[in-house]
């Protein structure tokens, strides 16, 4: 009796099972080692529960539910089952094989198989190559593998790129093999480095001796031997460093020197050898004020918090604060307002205003509103008011619901009443809404792009949808072998869409038979046709020359032209015959048709 095992042991569960169940059934259970009964077991596992398999009849396994520390859960159909090695099967293994009461000699055995974790000298893992790879190159993690438990990997493409291992074997795109974290990487190309170089990545998948200035980097890789083919490095991904960081320690490290008079000076400070009088400065004493006979004293100062200041600053000079007494630069009224060049207008008492000029205006009441020409008067319900009548006013406001509105309204009376159009909304889902006007698009080539719905799974030319057209044409018949002699009283109605130009028309011949000469052609579409094909079916027609087995009549539209060819189907051949002869005086022709331009 004792645990068995199998390669590659997985299947599907047939059917859902309740947390409970000690049978299940599974798709395939020939998967698993055919040895299982009679005190033979196997390990399994359904999503985190492991169980344990103690019999096998057909498809159907006989379970013990939740072992291993595990949760007994319910499990859907087709849930996956397979084999694993688990700490209790390990366990069970070491209990039947009792290593701890022999001692175990392992002479030139390999244990580097994909299904061990560590060599003679390194740590590996098991990865899948999403491109080529050649033993020595650095990798890069792009995914997991989940139906092999492998790492899928490709070469770094940045100097940033963490590197997670190096490629211990030359892979092949799509192939899985080994890559190396810890230890030793052999028989490689390091001729290009001293014994002892420190490696970091060339963000291509190989190596340099240069650590990189800026950005983050690692210390891949030391040096053992410097060879053309047998080379060695010893390999150890370590955690990303920043070199710009570490610059800026080692120049704040130079400049903390405070023995470096430079250093000193350029703070500000004064080093030991510059002060003549170091003894009396050390022994200052807060007695020590200046004096009436000395000058001005403490007393007379200008006051610190509180007092009165009166007279002018003599020598005083600022930027912006005030423009040295010949006028008044900025002026803060009772309620806080801020006036820069002009007094404030006298602004409801619910907003804080900041009036720069003489009309416009950064005002917050609640939410935050970019004027020009207006100011909220201090009237019930604030609306707000012209500064100056000669100029149209204007409004940003960003609300407190997340919104931006754009609003603008005709010149009026200074201080009257706006009333506002709010012609643009930007709501903070995202959202624009034009209230007025139109959306005029500006530069030619440009519209409203449609790139951000596109699935990718087409071949796209443009998202941009830049040209809207509604108009009128005149479609009329003309005979291939002289254009000047053709039907008149044709009508017609178009509407373009990007490249797209949808038609609609009649031609109605006056009462007079007129003589066309050749093949029919209808002209006077209003694009130049595009693609060189395309038909035209006519809903109604009466009149038009017939042919014999001619089924129903059609038109050919030609690339780089404006006109149709007109011609009959045959039920006989499939084939189609030009419509010529005269145009009767019962003519009529009803048609619609779409054609890229």
């Amino acid at each position: 009796m004792g645990i068995k095992f199998a390669n590659n042991a997985q299947t599907l569960l047939n059917g859902s099972i309740s947390d409970s169940a000690t049978t299940i059934t599974v798709d395939d259970a020939t998967v698993f080692n055919s040895e299982i009964g009679g005190g033979d077991y196997s390990y399994i596992s359904i999503d985190s529960e492991i169980m344990t398999c103690t019999g096998i009849a057909g498809n159907v396994l006989t379970v013990t539910r939740a072992v291993d520390g595990t949760t007994a859960a319910a499990h859907t159909d087709n849930a996956r089952v397979q084999q694993n090695v688990t700490a209790g099967s390990l366990n069970d293994l070491a209990e039947d094989v009792d290593i701890t009461a022999t001692t175990l000699t392992m002479t030139n055995k390999t244990i580097d198989d994909v299904s061990n974790l560590i060599g003679a000298d390194h740590v590996h893992y098991k990865i899948k190559a999403n491109e080529a790879l050649t033993k020595g190159d650095a990798l890069k993690y792009v995914g997991w593998n989940l139906g092999e438990s492998a790492i899928e990997v490709v070469k770094p493409t940045s100097a940033q790129d963490v590197v997670i291992g190096f490629v211990n074997e030359d892979i092949s795109s799509g192939s899985f093999g080994l890559a190396i974290n810890t230890g030793a990487v052999k028989d490689v190309d390091t001729s290009a480095y001293s014994d002892g170089a420190i490696l970091y990545s060339d963000g291509a998948g190989g190596l340099t001796g240069t650590k990189p200035a800026t950005g983050y980097y690692q210390e891949l890789a030391f040096v053992f031997r410097s060879n053309l083919n047998n080379g060695v490095l010893l390999v150890e991904c370590t955690a990303t460093k920043d070199a710009s960081a570490e610059t800026k320690l080692d120049g704040i490290e130079a400049l903390a020197d405070v023995t470096d008079t430079t250093n000193v000076t350029a703070a500000g400070a004064l080093m030991d050898s510059e002060v003549t009088n170091l003894a009396q400065v050390k022994a200052f004493d807060t007695t020590d004020y200046a004096t009436a006979a000395q000058g001005t004293t403490a007393d007379a100062a200008l006051p610190k918090a509180g007092g009165t200041m009166t007279g002018t600053i003599a020598g005083f000079t600022s930027t912006g604060i005030d423009d040295n007494a010949t006028s008044t630069a900025i002026t803060i009224d009772a309620s806080e307002n801020v006036g820069i060049g002009v007094t404030p207008e006298t602004w409801h008492n619910s907003y804080q205003a900041l009036q720069v000029g003489g009309r416009a205006a950064l005002a917050y009441d609640g939410q935050t509103t970019l004027t020009h020409n207006v100011y909220a008067s201090t009237a019930t319900g604030a609306p707000q008011y012209y500064i100056d009548s000669s100029v149209q006013p204007s409004r940003v406001r960003l609300t407190n619901t997340g919104t931006i509105d754009f609003s603008v309204a005709p010149s009026g009376t200074a201080d009257t009443a706006i009333t506002w159009t709010t012609p643009l909304t930007i709501a903070n889902a995202g959202d624009v809404t034009v209230g007025t006007g139109n959306l005029v698009i500006g530069t030619s080539g440009k519209g409203i792009d449609f790139s951000a719905v596109s699935d990718g799974s087409r071949s796209v030319s443009s998202n941009i949808l830049d040209d809207y057209e509604e108009g009128t044409w005149t479609p009329s018949i003309y005979g291939a072998n002289n254009s000047a002699i053709r039907t008149n009283n044709g009508t017609g109605e178009y509407t373009k869409v990007g490249n797209k130009v949808t038609l609609w028309g009649r031609i109605v011949n006056p009462g007079s038979i007129i003589a066309l000469d050749g093949a029919w052609h209808m002209d006077g579409l209003p694009f130049t046709v595009g693609m060189s094909y395309g038909a035209v079916s006519f809903g109604h027609k009466r009149g038009v020359p017939v042919v014999t087995n001619g089924t129903y009549m059609s038109g050919h539209l030609g690339s780089g032209i404006t006109s149709i060819s007109l011609y009959w189907a045959l039920n006989t051949t499939g084939e189609s015959v030009s419509i010529t002869g005269s145009s009767p005086t019962n003519l009529l022709m009803g048609f619609s048709f779409s054609y890229h331009v």
